[in-house]
């Protein structure tokens, strides 16, 4: 009996803990997500964007066309080259991408200034 009770506590905490760094994991990425789909609110609807949406049980971006992620789910690389994007940067959060290594826009249809937050 004593056994079973040990092993249910010790099945409970390695449950809790997967939780746990889910949880951490993908709030990185949902803090990602969320800017991007802020952004994205704020452009001219192009279907290139389409992909940008949560799907159910999923808040992570590293599925969205032109989006990578690392292997902790923060988006590393942002890549809409050559989508005839429309639009501005101003409401781009560049703060909410801590890790973002490339920003790749080139050849597409942006106006406006980039924001002061974006280096």
């Amino acid at each position: 009996m004593a056994n079973t009770t040990y092993s249910y506590v010790v099945h409970l905490v390695i449950q809790a803990t997967v939780v746990l760094l889910l949880a951490l994991f993908s709030q990185g990425s949902s803090l990602d997500a969320t800017a991007l789909l802020r952004w994205k609110e704020t452009l001219p609807y192009q279907r290139i964007l389409d992909s940008w949406a949560f799907q159910a049980q999923n808040q992570s971006p590293c599925s969205w066309r032109g989006i990578s992620c690392d292997s902790q789910g923060s988006v590393v690389v942002i890549n809409l080259a050559y989508t005839e994007l429309q639009g501005t940067l101003e409401n781009l959060d560049f703060t909410a991408f801590p890790n973002l290594q490339r920003l790749d826009l080139k050849v597409n249809n942006l106006t406006g200034i980039i924001p002061q937050n974006s280096g």
